[in-house]
Formats: structure tokens, sequence, C-alpha cells
């Protein structure tokens, strides 16, 4: 291969872990403390191997101990940076201490090149091998291309920690110096090189991949009640309808509260986001963990059953039962803190008050793949029409279509 200098390769490092650093500054300052983190990183390591390549021009010490350091500390601030960034607490020492082994170590082996070679090796492998765990077990935190990137970047580094100490414990390809030309080096520092630049980038990507789904969750998210909003439930059922890989019973019920208005009226819309608060809890009580509670607005939900079976009648026997514990989960007493309140002088104005609320429901048992998220959520309203037409605080089941009960029937020999 050509011939490269690795004085060079660290006076390029040392411009790409600064380069990397301003950038990150740039993109983080005011708006992301993660990405301040990871260019303090970078400025560590283009720092240290400034300092590194400047043996023989400044004192050892600050060449050889102060620079390892300091990238020592770049791996560590990556993985704080990681950590925060996935709101997770670890033990100080225990993300903290390979700064210290790699200032003890270097101090131990200052004027052993092979020591240093084979400790400081040993030490960033365990680092990098840190940064990959952080990666991997957290990976259900992480959205998006970057969490792939980022360990793909780790993983490579493995292998490429290990190479001058092995090398150098086999007495293979022969470092005199920190800057011996050779094969070995050369990759070895081309490859740190590319890692740390498309590392960089994978930070910035999975930063951008996840406050974009923060973005999307707060979109689908009620303000109020923090269950999925319209949006989302239009989304959920149109999967149901749209799917042709599974083919059972769901069930749509809609409902909303009696006496909302009147509370409201009497209390203030304070008291109606408080009840519409507890409401969201006893409704999310009612339901399983494949189920969906939304809140279409006001003081309308929806309750979306999408795994019933694959019989009719069973599936209308378990969308009645989950429907009639939402109707005496709704119907119990509400006590409710109302701010204010007439004729109370104490504990800052505050006081309790119990509130009855009952709910009424339209319930629509569909088969899906079938009806359009149009047609179904159209026959749940009506049938909870229907229901406050008859009496407040019942139940109506909407026909289940033609098509549904048809595919419900089994083939019979001609």
């Amino acid at each position: 291969m050509p011939t490269v200098d690795i004085t060079t390769l660290f006076f390029v490092l040392m411009l790409v872990g600064l380069s990397i650093s301003l950038m990150l500054a740039i993109v983080g300052k005011g708006v992301d403390n993660n990405l301040l983190i990871w260019s303090t990183a970078y400025a560590c390591q283009g720092i240290g191997f400034m300092l590194i390549s400047l043996r023989g021009v400044i004192p050892d010490s600050l060449s050889i101990w102060l620079g390892n350091v300091l990238v020592a500390c770049m791996f560590t601030l990556l993985a704080v940076g990681l950590l925060n960034f996935l709101h997770q607490r670890m033990n100080p020492l225990l993300v903290w201490s390979p700064i210290f082994m790699v200032a003890l170590a270097f101090f131990v082996f200052f004027d052993q090149l092979s020591g240093r070679i084979i400790a400081g090796g040993l030490i960033f492998f365990v680092q990098v091998l840190f940064l990959l765990w952080i990666v991997i077990y957290h990976r259900a935190q992480l959205v998006g291309r970057g969490k792939f990137i980022l360990a793909a970047c780790f993983t490579f580094s493995l292998p490429v920690s290990l190479s001058r100490p092995i090398a150098t414990i086999l007495d293979f390809g022969k470092i005199e110096s920190f800057n011996s030309a050779g094969p070995l080096q050369a990759y070895t520092f081309l490859a740190i090189t590319v890692i740390s630049i498309i590392a960089a980038l994978a930070l910035v990507l999975m930063q951008k991949e996840q406050a974009e789904e923060a973005t999307n969750t707060v979109a689908r998210r009620d303000d109020l009640t923090g269950l999925p909003n319209r949006r989302k439930l239009y989304e959920r059922i149109s999967e149901l309808t749209t799917n042709r890989k599974i083919s059972e019973f769901g069930a749509v019920v809609m409902l909303d509260l009696d006496n909302f208005k009147v509370l409201n009226d009497s209390h203030g819309h304070a008291a109606g986001d408080n009840l519409l608060k507890l409401v969201a809890e006893r409704l999310l009580a009612c339901v399983g963990e494949t189920d969906m509670v939304a809140r279409l607005g006001g003081d309308e939900f929806v309750v979306l059953l999408p795994a019933l079976g694959a019989d009719a009648d069973a599936a209308m026997i378990k969308a009645k039962s989950v429907a009639q514990k939402i109707q005496a989960a709704l119907a119990e007493p509400y006590q409710l803190t109302i701010v204010n309140a007439v004729n109370t002088a104490v504990n800052n104005g505050e006081c309790t008050i119990s509130h009855h609320s009952t709910g009424t429901l339209g319930v629509k048992v569909f088969r899906h793949p079938g009806q359009s998220r149009e047609d179904l959520l159209r026959d749940a309203d009506q049938a909870m029409y229907v229901a406050k037409h008859k009496q407040r605080g019942t139940i109506e089941f909407a026909p289940m279509s033609a098509l549904a009960l048809a595919s419900a029937k089994p083939a019979t020999a001609s």
C-alpha cells in the first residue's frame, strides 16, 4: 500500500476531532445538551491526538500522558452522552474509572512503549465494548437507523483497538515508536479516522430520528389525558381494516359522558378536565394490552378492541363484557378537587366534591379486513345516539354487517 506518514494521520485525526466537535457544538447549542457532551468528547479526541503528534516538540508528559488520557476522556464522554440521551443512570465510578486507569497505566509505563500500547489498547477496548453494550442493551429505546450505524462502528472498533496490543504481544509488525511506519499503524489510524466520522454522523442521525419520533408521538397524543388522539385512532383502525394477513373480529366502542356539560357549567372547565383524566384512567383499567383507548375530543372516547377471535358469537360476547365493564366503571362516583369553590375559605380555596357521570356506549363488532374506517366509526356513533335516545348510561350494539356474518359462517359441502 502507499506509504502513509503516521504523524500526518495524527494531524488528520486532530482536525477531524476538532471539526466534528465544532459541528456538534453549533448544532447542539441551545437545542440538545447531549450533542454538547459529544462535542466535548470529540474536542478531547482532537486535542489528544494533537498532543500525541507533537512528541518531541512539547514535554513528553503532555504528549504521552495527557494526550492518551484525553483520548480515554473521549470514549467516556461518548458513553456519558449516550446514557444521558437514554435517560439512564449508572454508577459514576464505572463510567469514569477507565480515565483513571489510563492515567495510572501511562504513568507506570511512561518509559515503556510496549507497556503503554498493551495497557492503553486493552482499556480502550473495554471502553468501546461498554459503548457497544449501551447501544445494544437499550436498543428498544432507540428508533431509526442511527443505532445500527453506531453499533456497527463500535463493533468494527473492537478489533481495531486490539490490533496494536496483539501485534506487540506477538511481536508482529514491530512498533518501535509512536509514529513507526508500516501497514498495521496505517490501517489502525486510518480506521480510527473513518470510524470517528461515521460515528459522529450516526450520533447526529440518532438524535434527529429520536426528536422526530418524539414529535410524532406528541402529534398522536391527547394533551390532557395522554391517550392516543383521533389521528392515532384513525391510523390504527385503518391498519385493521386493510390488513389481509389477519382475519378475525374486533369491536369499536364509542362513548360520551353524561352530565359533563352540567359539571363544566357549575364548577368550571378545570373540574371537567379533572373528570376527563379520571375517565381515561378508568377506561385503561378496563381493557387489555392489545386494546386502545383514545379520546376523540370533548367528552367523547373510543375503545378499540382489535382481537376478539374468529368466532362471531364469541366476539359479540367479549365485546359486550368489556362494554359492561366500562359502563360499571364510569358509573362509580368521582371525587373531584374544585378550585376557588364558593363558600370555601380553607385549603387554599379548594374543596372536594362527589360527581356522578355515567357513560352512554355504542358498540360496533366488525370483522377485519372488511368495512372501512369511516363506516365503522359511523355505525358505532349512530348506535351511541340510539342509546342516548332510549336512555342515557346504556349500551347499544350496531348490527353486524352481512359481509362479516357471511364470512364467519363455515362453508358447507355441496
